[in-house]
């Protein structure tokens, strides 16, 4: 077969206006085409020559490598894009990269305005397009949530229309969903709580009217009670008080309440007005605890007419948990017992000094009787059965003469100065004389050095004696009585004790009440009288002393009697 050169000859400038012209480039695109000559750059086309036919040499190679040229970049085999400024000082974009077939670099400039006026053209069209996504998202969404919480909402209106006498719900919801169980739920809630409400009414009316009628009685009972009685609040100002109350002290109804209770309430303690936390309500509301009259502590009332009037007062405060609600105060018109309680004590008094006279003559003949030497034993011993008896009867018409003169206030201490270890050494040795006939040990402890006070000796010789004798009595066979004295820098304490029959619990209270005896001892000891302790008391706190005691029946008894120092000052003076 024939071979042979095919050659085909084409003008590149034809090729070169082709590509160099594309419209692609915009309007301040521009493309360039260089080649190496030596080593220096030649530009086959610019915008300084028209056509081809003028190169341009626009420097070496080396520099145009230096200085960044996009040229350079391509004829050196290179390919990219950078930033820069073109001949006329424009900022502009170029792409380059070499033409390996022609050996030719090829670079395409454009302003950066222009490109990026597209880019701001592209990102403006994706900002509309984004809200107008997120638009239409908005407007679905709402449509979206007003479906799924228009249930919701229209259930929870219901909801709180439920009320009395509104407690029926009606079936609106039906989509099946959770929001439809929801409903169902609430609708049979709102059922049980018309069950549970007309319930809770009846009894609420029932229990009202159980309140009514009690309020009524309760009213009723303090209206009429021989008792007056007076509520305050926590700060002692008076709330209410009843119509025993309001005829006792003389106030006019209505103007008892709202005043501090001091006002109303004018208590006083041997004419002496008691007020601040000396008042027994406010004394009640400060301790929290119970205040009341005894036989130490006698309170009389001041009524609105000037009329002072004994009164038997009991204070007790209301406390609901650890508040402090009030209290009430409830005191009873005694001015009759009072009165009773004088015409006794001089009865006691002038019965007393009648039976003194006969008994001392009594007592007389009986001492005649026991010089007789021709009497029988037999006679002997009725005489001195007799002579028993009538010493029996002088100590407790003595006793009684005593307890009618403390009580009323004739006998008054006379004091001056008393070594209280000398009167207390002396008793001793009558107590262990005392104490010899039962064979009873008895000890005594008190201190070498003298201790002073300021009060009435006789009184406490009396005291003294008593609970020295007491101690002995009521002593077991072989026990012991142990009396001690000690004090500190205000008073002084004497302790008699003893391990004898003791006293019952329940009856220790009442121990310092006249004529009382415990039951043990009754049975023990029937010549007793029920005088003796009741005296030490009264004499104690004429002396501005106190008595304490201690017991536990068929274990013993301690009584304590403390009484007040005398000042130095006032025993050097």
């Amino acid at each position: 077969s024939p071979s042979g050169t095919l050659g085909i000859h084409y003008s590149v400038q034809d090729v070169l206006v082709a590509i160099l012209s594309a419209s692609s480039l915009g309007e301040t695109g521009e493309a360039t085409i260089g080649m190496v000559q030596g080593d220096e750059i030649i530009l086959l086309n610019h915008k300084f020559a028209e056509g081809f036919a003028k190169p341009l040499t626009v420097g070496s190679l080396k520099e145009g490598l230096k200085e960044g040229l996009p040229m350079a970049g391509a004829l050196t085999e290179h390919e990219g894009v950078t930033a820069g400024f073109d001949y006329d000082g424009e900022k502009v974009f170029a792409a380059y990269r070499l033409l390996p077939s022609l050996g030719w670099g090829l670079s395409v400039t454009i302003t950066q305005e222009e490109a990026m006026r597209e880019v701001m053209n592209l990102a403006f069209t994706l900002i509309i397009i984004s809200i107008l996504l997120l638009s239409i998202a908005g407007i679905f969404a709402v449509r979206l949530s007003r479906h799924l919480t228009e249930p919701i909402i229209g259930l929870s209106k219901a909801m709180k229309k439920l009320g009395p006498h509104h407690w029926t719900m009606k079936k609106t919801v039906n989509t099946g969903d959770e929001v439809e169980i929801l409903e169902s739920v609430a609708i049979d809630m709102s059922k049980r709580l018309k069950r549970v409400y007309d319930h809770l009414e009846e009894e609420i009316a029932e229990r009202t009217e159980e309140l009514k009628e009690q309020y009524l009685k309760d009213r009723t009972i303090l209206q009429t009670i021989d008792y007056g009685v007076i509520m305050v609040n926590s700060k002692g100002n008076v709330t209410d008080a009843n119509a025993t109350a309001v005829d006792l002290l003389q106030c006019k109804e209505g103007l008892c309440t709202g005043k501090p209770v001091h006002e109303v309430l004018d208590t006083r303690v041997h004419q002496k007005r008691l007020l601040g936390a000396r008042h027994p309500v406010i004394k009640a509301l400060r301790a929290r605890k119970v205040v009341q009259s005894t036989s130490e502590i006698r309170y009389s009332i001041m009524r609105d007419d000037n009329i002072l009037i004994p009164v038997l007062l009991t204070v007790k405060p209301l406390i609901d948990g650890k508040k402090l609600l009030g209290a009430v105060a409830v005191f009873q018109d005694v001015t009759d017992q009072r009165r009773v309680d004088y015409l006794k004590s001089e009865f006691i008094s002038l019965a007393s000094h009648q039976l003194r006279t006969p008994l001392s003559t009594l007592q007389w003949y009986i001492e005649l009787l026991n010089d007789e030497r021709d009497m029988s034993s037999e006679q002997q011993e009725y005489v001195t059965e007799m002579n028993t008896a009538t010493k029996r009867m002088s100590a407790l018409i003595d006793a009684l003469l005593h307890a009618a003169r403390l009580e009323s206030g004739t006998i008054t201490p006379h004091k001056h100065e008393v070594d209280l270890t000398a009167l207390i050494t002396d008793l001793g040795e009558d107590l262990r004389s005392l104490a010899k006939e039962k064979k009873i040990s008895c000890k005594i402890d008190v201190p070498k050095k003298k201790t002073i006070l300021s009060t009435d000796s006789v009184l406490l010789h009396m005291v003294f004696k008593n609970l020295f004798s007491n101690a002995v009595k009521y002593s077991k066979p072989k026990g012991t009585v142990h009396v001690s004295m000690k004090s500190d820098v205000s008073n002084v304490y004497i302790t008699v004790s003893d391990n004898g029959v003791g006293i019952p619990k329940k009856e220790q209270k009442r121990l310092f009440q006249r004529l009382f005896r415990a039951s043990n001892v009754r049975r023990m000891d029937t010549d007793g009288n029920g005088l003796g302790l009741y005296i030490t008391k009264m004499i104690i706190d004429s002396l501005h002393g106190n008595v304490a005691v201690e017991s536990a029946e068929n274990k013993g008894t301690t009584i304590t009697v403390k009484l007040p120092l005398v000042e130095k000052k006032r025993r050097k003076k």
